[in-house]
């Protein structure tokens, strides 16, 4: 997931298209920094919990000097009102050179949530690992001249109630800016586990809630299979849930299969 969102923002942001599709997917494996995708994470999870007002909004001034330091993005807080508090989103643009007005959104949610959020909720997978990977998109698109326009947007509130994207939504609704697709980053830290294995905080609970897990994904294993039609964890999946979203996956798809890196497509008649 990690190659193929910079694959992506690349693609969407890149001023001149070479012929040669292997060195652009080279040089922009080579501008990852697994050490600052690292470095993201641990500091994330030293807030100990991003649940509560306080530590969001630490976390959101982290987030904003951060994205700060580019001179080329445009960052500024998206403040909202929820249950008498004021909270925020934290946006960085990247304008576009040539067509400004083609807008594409990469967000991933900063709070987190644990069965104790207000004492301890490091979220390291759910979802530092989505903020570290926009984080370094950001950094490699600010020193990378740009076609369109790119809105890196980080969501608070996510885990209550997906606040922080449904009023940044209801602005949406309200301008009339051409979008032109969105890469929602969420929990990709780890690959799937097998079919029988139990995550660690289920493992000291009772049988019931085990065999209810297992049933779970017993069911949900095969029917995720048949939905996606492929079974291949090493392809790219490019799904668009509506047909207005075809645009952007057509021409990513054409992009990138001559890369030879394994890739379906899946457009279906209504979001899922």
């Amino acid at each position: 997931m990690l190659l193929f969102l910079f694959i992506l923002l690349q693609i969407q942001c890149c001023r001149s298209m070479p012929n040669n599709y292997s060195k652009i997917y080279q040089d922009i494996l080579n501008k990852i920094s697994e050490k600052n995708i690292f470095n993201t994470i641990k500091n994330l999870q030293a807030f100990k919990t991003r649940y509560t007002l306080e530590k969001q909004n630490q976390v959101a001034e982290y987030l904003y000097n951060s994205l700060k330091k580019y001179d080329s993005l445009n960052v500024f807080y998206d403040c909202y009102e929820a249950n008498n508090k004021l909270w925020k989103n934290v946006i960085a643009i990247r304008k576009g050179e040539q067509n400004r007005n083609k807008v594409y959104i990469a967000c991933a949610h900063y709070d987190s949530i644990s069965s104790k959020p207000f004492i301890f909720a490091p979220g390291a997978d759910d979802n530092a690992t989505g903020v570290a990977i926009l984080l370094e998109a950001a950094s490699i698109l600010a020193k990378t001249r740009c076609k369109s326009t790119i809105k890196f947007v980080f969501f608070s509130n996510e885990e209550q109630g997906h606040k922080g994207s449904k009023h940044y939504v209801e602005k949406l609704k309200t301008k009339n800016e051409n979008i032109k697709g969105v890469i929602n980053v969420d929990t990709v830290g780890f690959v799937c586990s097998g079919l029988f294995t139990l995550p660690p905080d289920l493992k000291k609970k009772g049988i019931l809630h085990k065999v209810f897990y297992l049933a779970k994904q017993i069911i949900k294993k095969p029917l995720f299979y048949f939905q996606l039609g492929f079974k291949n964890p090493n392809q790219i999946l490019l799904v668009a849930g509506r047909p207005p979203n075809r645009f952007l996956v057509e021409k990513i798809y054409s992009i990138i299969k001559p890369l030879e890196v394994g890739i379906k497509k899946n457009v279906g008649p209504q979001c899922g």
